[in-house]
């Protein structure tokens, strides 16, 4: 194939240039074939097939329904949660009540152990070794 190649680079542009287009024409008449054959499998005039849907599975609507309200109870609860925070933040920078009158939930406090005092060599920098 290579020396066939070789030998046409040699000819006139002219002869090249057909040696070309018959390629070009018979790769495009080869794919034309391989289109044409698998055309019939492809045109086949048979009914599609079609999932049967439950009738008790709620429609597209339905569900894009529950799922604004559900977000929308979502956007509720942080609402809330956020009106808390601002109310904590002004019972905190209020000078006519102190830490200690603030009603304190105790019931979290097991899951938060006190923080421990770690005695250190000194300065450490971020490999580990001591700083002299």
């Amino acid at each position: 194939m290579l020396r066939h190649i070789e030998e046409l680079r040699k000819k006139p542009k002219a002869v090249r240039n057909q040696y070309a287009f018959s390629v070009a024409l018979t790769v495009t008449l080869l794919i034309l074939a391989v289109w044409a054959i698998s055309l019939p499998a492809r045109m086949s005039f048979e009914e599609p097939v079609v999932a049967e849907v439950p009738a008790d599975e709620p429609s597209f609507g339905e569900q894009l329904t529950e799922i604004s309200t559900y977000f929308g109870q979502g956007l509720e609860e942080i609402k809330t949660q956020a009106e808390l925070i601002n109310v904590t933040e002004t019972l905190e920078e209020s000078p006519s009540v102190t830490p200690t009158e603030m009603p304190v939930d105790t019931a979290h406090y097991d899951f938060f152990p006190a923080p421990t005092q770690f005695e250190s060599g000194g300065p450490t920098d971020l490999t580990g070794d001591v700083n002299q």
